[in-house]
């Protein structure tokens, strides 16, 4: 029962973390979008995970060159496949703002990433409790993408109704492969299971993985970003006078995000074998509850009509609902 509290306080924690990244997005006036993105992505996929792996695991070059193109598949395929939704989230976000357009990608995303791990590894075990757990647990979460949704369309002014309905055609697609790096991380065993022959505990083996996923992510979003800057002639933008405070909050926006994403993989570990199905639902639905505060403390919803805030505090409240589901499984 213990570690099952602890997991739960490290993984809403981490939802926390990844609630907030995106919030100094929106104080980036000199850079554009595609400057902001790279920065932050170079911090985040390359930099920090590997400088984690440095400093937390050891033999750090003997472990990796014992590892078969096989042992990383997982991890190379399905951190690809995220990385394309990850280029696509960062324009949803500019879009619908912190508060719809996080709800919308984590209540696909883990759905989807919550399911599949359970499905490939532990089939039998959606028959029983935890697979009903986890189907009222979606419902929930289901119904309240639905409200959260209509929550937008009614902020949005008519003349903002192309803007908003384009985000959240984004959001949807981010979160229907957004959940694939749950996928790769569920699935990249082999990894963790070599760097403990190398003398590294099991939760700090989760770094190495986090580093290899990121990795193979950051490719889609180098490239995109790229095109991006040579479409909008925006490279010299890095070079230009008043970057440096664009800078600062791109590099904030991937220490926030990179804490979250390794507390959640950490959090793993105290669940059980089903760690990373239950784990990955609740760090979906505290990014969703924790994402709503920031984004109505930010103001996000000044000046929205009462209406609409009655369908957004549904929405909040259904989801809830699903958090308070998956606390049955460890009752």
């Amino acid at each position: 029962m213990t570690e099952h509290f602890g997991g739960l306080v490290i993984v809403m924690t981490a939802g926390l973390f990844n609630a907030a990244f995106a919030i100094p997005m929106r104080h980036n006036h000199h850079w554009k979008w595609e400057n902001t993105w790279l920065t932050f992505s170079v911090w985040s996929l390359l930099i920090l995970p590997w400088f984690l792996v440095a400093l937390l695991i050891t033999h750090v070059g003997e472990l990796l060159s014992s590892l078969a193109i096989g042992d990383m598949a997982p991890a190379l395929s399905f951190g690809f496949l995220w990385g394309i939704a990850q280029a696509t989230f960062g324009v949803s976000i500019e879009l619908l703002g912190v508060s719809v357009a996080i709800p919308v990608v984590s209540a696909i995303a883990i759905i989807l990433g919550a399911f599949t791990p359970v499905a490939v590894q532990h089939p039998r075990a959606l028959l029983g409790q935890l697979g009903l757990l986890l189907v009222v647990s979606s419902a929930f979460l289901v119904a309240g993408l639905v409200f959260y949704a209509r929550a937008a369309q009614m902020r949005e002014r008519t003349s903002e109704t192309k803007k908003s309905t384009v985000g959240l055609f984004l959001a949807i697609f981010t979160g229907i492969f957004g959940g694939a790096i749950n996928v790769g991380f569920a699935l990249s065993d082999r990894i963790v299971q070599r760097s403990e022959m190398f003398g590294n505990g099991a939760r700090v083996s989760t770094y190495l993985v986090w580093a290899v996923l990121l990795a193979a992510g950051f490719i889609p979003n180098f490239l995109y970003c790229l095109y991006l800057m040579r479409k909008n002639k925006s490279g010299t933008v890095f070079t230009s006078g008043g970057s440096l405070p664009d800078f600062l909050r791109s590099t904030l926006m991937a220490v926030f995000w990179i804490l979250a994403t390794t507390l959640y993989g950490v959090s793993t570990t105290f669940m059980g074998k089903f760690g990373t199905s239950i784990g990955y639902l609740l760090y979906g639905s505290f990014s969703i509850l924790f994402a709503n505060v920031l984004g109505w403390k930010a103001g996000e919803w000044v000046g929205a009509s009462r209406q609409s805030q009655k369908w957004f505090w549904v929405g909040m409240g259904l989801v809830l609902g699903s958090v308070a589901t998956l606390a049955l499984k460890h009752r």
